[in-house]
């Protein structure tokens, strides 16, 4: 690739996009692996992507009432946006801050977007799949590809793309890659 770009086989496609200097944190995302870049996000905010206000790192009961998961999270004092962070390391958030819009958001996504994978044979390929589908959708970095990650346009759009398969069957073509057919109806 020439300079400045970079190249991702990770989804049975190449994709060269430009690449820019960033301060953020890298963290895993969905289509992220060995080898592979890692989307970059800030995993220790101090500052609300939504509002600009001040965050803080505590316990997620001042959210759910009771410690859940890691049992922390980061909490805007502004906005009250938050998010939860990752058991094994809870110091490292597990996507962008987010206020109501943007969890319901990703619920309306997820709902979609799971019923392709969820209790499915091979499931954590075609979960993998998906995000390496939906990213080419996006024209976003696979790395980059993950609800947790995305901002409210992010998210509406998404779920406008997610919308557009939802009554569809997923297939996969002779190279491994995911297209969307009208579902076959019995009479």
């Amino acid at each position: 690739p020439a300079p400045g770009t970079r190249t991702s086989r990770a989804c049975a496609l190449t994709v060269i996009r430009r690449t820019a200097p960033t301060s953020q944190t890298r963290i895993s995302g969905a289509g992220s692996g060995k080898g592979r870049r890692q989307a970059m996000i800030n995993t220790n905010p101090t500052r609300c992507n939504i509002c600009g206000g001040p965050v803080t790192y505590g316990s997620n009961a001042r959210v759910y009432g009771r410690e859940y998961g890691s049992g922390y999270c980061y909490l805007c004092e502004r906005c009250g946006a938050y998010v939860g962070t990752h058991k094994p390391r809870p110091r490292e958030a597990l996507g962008l801050l987010a206020d109501e819009p943007m969890r319901t958001g990703k619920k309306m996504c997820h709902a979609i977007f799971d019923s392709f994978w969820k209790g499915k044979p091979k499931a954590g390929k075609k979960r993998h799949d998906l995000y390496c589908w939906l990213a080419h959708e996006m024209e976003i970095p696979v790395e980059d590809c993950h609800f947790g990650y995305f901002d409210i346009g992010q998210l509406r759009r998404a779920y406008i793309i997610l919308r557009g398969v939802q009554h569809k069957q997923m297939k996969y073509d002779n190279c491994g890659r995911i297209h969307f057919e009208e579902a076959d109806h019995e009479q």
